[in-house]
């Protein structure tokens, strides 16, 4: 006996909202997507921002002004 196969919900059920492509076509993201790759785009910017002035404050100044923030730091939490 074969198992059977895949079958198509009731004629009242609700639609799941889910997109299948065809076959050798490729589906357009949906909003939700898409706002997932821009926040995922602007968060890399700016940590690569971030490390970029981390990088040329070292250059600049060297270890001083990290170990001055380091201990300022320290000496605010106590």
């Amino acid at each position: 006996m074969a198992a059977p196969g895949p079958t198509s919900p009731p004629a009242g059920a609700p639609q799941t909202g889910a997109r299948t492509p065809s076959p050798g076509s490729v589906a357009e993201p949906g909003p939700e997507e898409r706002l997932g790759r821009v926040s995922l785009w602007l968060a890399s910017a700016v940590a690569g921002a971030a490390f970029c002035g981390a990088l040329l404050l070292w250059w600049r100044h060297g270890a001083t002004v990290f170990f001055d923030a380091l201990s300022a730091g320290i000496g605010a939490c106590m």
